[in-house]
């Protein structure tokens, strides 16, 4: 199964032009399996700016490490291909198995 697992941290600051909320999302390669790097093909796709506005609760999230998942997909009638979908992120629980 592929997964994405990333550390959401958010970072304020100062400058000459004004104040600074910045969100960043780190891929945390070792805890992702299979394809880690779902975000990244959407980047080179679309944009920086239009995948990161496809994470529905991205502002909701508090600062941790998250699972990124896909939701509200929507697949062609036709083909069953999957057309578009958005993302959501959800709190990180580590396997009881895999500890």
């Amino acid at each position: 199964m592929r997964t994405l697992i990333v550390r959401l941290s958010t970072s304020y600051f100062k400058s000459k032009n004004g104040i600074h909320c910045k969100k960043t999302i780190r891929p945390l390669k070792r805890l992702s399996s299979g394809y880690y790097d779902i975000l990244e093909d959407e980047i080179d796709a679309i944009g920086v700016q239009e995948a990161v506005e496809k994470i529905e609760n991205l502002y909701a999230c508090a600062d941790g490490i998250y699972e990124l998942i896909c939701c509200d997909c929507n697949y062609d009638w036709e083909s069953g291909c999957l057309e578009e979908f958005n993302y959501t992120l959800i709190p990180y629980k580590k396997d009881v198995d895999n500890s």
